[in-house]
């Protein structure tokens, strides 16, 4: 078992998805702020998953091989929208 840790400041955390290249989607709660989404590779938070609009909140669900991230995210206040995350 590996405890993936937190944002800076953050005392939550939850990991909903992984891929075959062993990175890992979650949420975490970050320093006095909303939570966010977020993306471990090697065991480290690499990257914050924003929402895509003026919302709090993002809530990865899982990624694919090629590190593609599905989720939903804030658009506003109480309107959730799905999303996907890419380097592309």
């Amino acid at each position: 078992m590996t405890d993936l840790g937190t944002l800076p400041g953050g005392t939550v955390s939850s990991a909903t998805g992984i891929n075959p290249g062993g990175q890992i989607v979650g949420s975490s709660e970050s320093s006095g702020g909303p939570v966010l989404g977020v993306l471990w590779d090697r065991g480290e938070i690499t990257a914050t998953l924003n929402p895509v609009g003026t919302g709090c909140c993002a809530t990865p669900e899982d990624i694919n091989p090629a590190g593609e991230i599905v989720g939903a995210s804030d658009l506003e206040r109480e309107l959730e929208v799905a999303t996907l995350w890419s380097r592309r």
